[in-house]
């Protein structure tokens, strides 16, 4: 899922991509927006339709523990 557990975690994320993404040169990328701004899990604690989004944008590793590259990064 493109979920982040915590600052940390997102702000080491966007140094390894974002940081190096013509996508994001102003700090403006859409992903990363929707990251901010999306409710990951609805009332429920499910995956919302949103999530599912985010999932395919940034997925997770094979073992779970971590995500893998942006799918729109593109190298600077």
């Amino acid at each position: 899922m493109g979920y982040f557990p915590n600052g940390t975690s997102g702000r080491a994320y966007q140094e390894r991509y974002c940081e190096n993404c013509v996508h994001d040169v102003n700090q403006d990328c859409a992903v990363w927006l929707a990251h901010i701004v999306t409710k990951y899990c609805d009332k429920n604690g499910e995956t919302s339709e949103a999530g599912k989004v985010l999932d395919m944008l940034i997925p997770e590793t094979d073992d779970g523990i971590g995500l893998k590259q942006c799918k729109m990064f593109i190298r600077l």
